[in-house]
């Protein structure tokens, strides 16, 4: 065996041993005061790369929940304005309904628009102040079609997000509805019943049966027939049809709607034509022989007049109006709905729905395709949908558009109490208005729901990459302890018996004495 002193191998290799564990040491030391387990890439480079993807992740799931906050904070405050609406329309529906009573006088019925117009004036404030962030919610720039013009015979114009094309529109010519009508075949031989008489009709918006009895005033079962709700009224005719002279005029029941609901004159959508379905006594053939009925069998003479009265055909036929769009095209479109009140785009003008005020009278020559009264033109602005960013990574989106919900978008920019009439057909437009807004309230509420639902599907997603990256990166403590404690065992050990490797070569100096 030899023995050397330049060289102490033993001695060398205890302190190699000593400085590695002085560097785990070292590097226990830095785990517990971080309480990281990878403080550079040298301790993980794959776990750095894995645990900075998840950090990314993790800041962007926390970013999404606030986004997604914020946007439910939007919506609501939407929402909140559109309650207000809502009420609004409301009150001027009550007020449609007060001011269609007959107790009333036209004063009264004056006081009632003067609310009304007023009231009018608060939607529209409404639809053009609120806003969040600045960002207006309900003139139809956040995500919907906003519409400006309108026209002598417009009473309302809605435009689809996302479908209506933007630029200008113009209705250069109309046609009138037409007014479905029955008329007695002969002239009452009088103005009293003279027996128990019934008759039934079938009237635009609905059927019902009437009786007389003997001594009633022809002028009382009209009223009753009037106020009957099927949507008809009765009278004499004072103009000269079925051959019949002014003089002496047959009975005249007529639809108060325009239009019908006859698919051969290619009106599949519109009131019932009317029509008689039974009549007896008086309504027959006998007593005040009318001649509704004769042998049971209908004789009552159907025609379809214009808003003077005049018969201008046999079926009722519903309002035209021809409509050119941005780019140049035309397109005729029929009027629908049960008061056929109501043209629906489609082709180049799809997502337009414009409601007119009086069908009947769209233009000032009858039965004829001209040019409507005043200038009817309009303009479309499509506006982007609303995007919110409720997700980690990009496109991650939940849209919403919010129509424009003016008086004009409502349909009830031009309500009108100051007759019964006007208050009925108020009622109408005003019931179609409040069901606008619902609507757009329940759109605003299902998307409130689904950011309640992104909020708490990115707060469960932030918590489970949370704890991933927590076994990644950050240190098991007692693990790690016991790891330091080990190595401050081995460390002190090393420098044990490093003290006793290095005797090794001063026992050599025995040798030399």
């Amino acid at each position: 065996m030899s023995v050397r002193i330049n060289t102490n191998a033993d001695a060398n290799e205890v302190q190699r041993n000593v400085q590695l564990a002085l560097q785990r040491f070292s590097t226990a030391v830095e785990r517990l005061s971080t309480g990281i387990r990878i403080n550079s890439a040298s301790d993980d480079a794959a776990g750095l790369a894995i645990s900075e993807e998840l950090i990314t992740q993790i800041k962007g799931f926390d970013q999404a929940e606030r986004n997604a906050l914020d946007a439910v904070s939007l919506a609501q405050t939407g929402e909140s304005a559109l309650s207000t609406t809502s009420q609004i329309l409301q009150r001027m529906r009550q007020l449609a309904v007060e001011a269609a009573n007959d107790t009333y006088t036209t004063s009264d019925r004056q006081d009632l628009q003067k609310e009304v117009e007023h009231l009018i004036s608060e939607i529209d404030r409404i639809a053009q102040q609120t806003d969040f962030n600045t960002k207006k919610l309900l003139d139809g720039s956040a995500g919907g079609a906003t519409v400006a013009g309108g026209g002598d015979i417009i009473d309302s114009i809605q435009a689809q997000s996302g479908v209506t094309i933007d630029g200008k529109f113009t209705i250069p010519q109309a046609q009138n509805a037409l007014r479905s009508a029955a008329e007695s075949v002969s002239t009452p031989q009088g103005s009293l019943f003279m027996q128990n008489s019934s008759i039934t009709i079938q009237g635009g918006r609905g059927t019902a049966t009437f009786n007389a009895h003997p001594g009633e005033t022809l002028e009382e079962f009209f009223q009753q027939v009037e106020n009957s709700g099927i949507g008809v009224t009765m009278g004499f005719d004072l103009h000269l049809n079925n051959g019949n002279p002014a003089s002496s005029p047959p009975v005249m029941i007529a639809n108060k709607e325009w239009g019908s609901n006859d698919p051969i004159v290619g009106s599949p959508d519109g009131p019932n034509s009317v029509n008689v379905l039974s009549a007896t006594g008086d309504f027959a053939d006998t007593g005040l022989q009318m001649g509704f009925f004769v042998g049971g069998n209908n004789f009552s003479y159907q025609f379809a007049m214009d808003s003077s009265g005049v018969q201008r055909s046999l079926i009722a036929d519903n309002a035209e109006i021809q409509i050119n769009d941005p780019n140049g095209d035309s397109q005729v479109l029929i009027a629908s709905g049960p008061k056929g009140d109501t043209f629906t785009g489609g082709g180049s003008s799809a997502g337009l729905t414009i409601s007119v005020s009086d069908p009947g009278n769209l233009t000032t020559t009858p039965f004829a395709f001209v040019a409507p009264a005043g200038n009817n033109s309009f303009s479309v602005a499509q506006h982007g949908a609303l995007q919110f960013h409720v997700g980690a990574n990009a496109y991650q989106t939940v849209a919403m558009s919010l129509d424009s919900a003016t008086s004009l978008a409502l349909g009830v920019s031009a309500t009108n109490l100051r007759t019964r009439d006007d208050a009925q057909e108020a009622i109408t437009h005003l019931d179609r208005a409040i069901e606008r807004v619902a609507a757009i309230r329940a759109l605003i509420g299902a998307t409130i729901n689904r950011l309640s639902n992104t909020v708490a599907n990115d707060s469960s997603a932030d918590i489970q990459a949370s704890a991933s990256n927590s076994r990644i990166r950050d240190v098991d403590v007692a693990r790690e302890t016991v790891d330091l404690v080990a190595t401050q065992i081995h460390i002190g050990g090393g420098i044990a018996v490093l003290a006793q490797a290095n005797q090794t070569s001063r026992s050599l100096l025995r040798l030399l004495r």
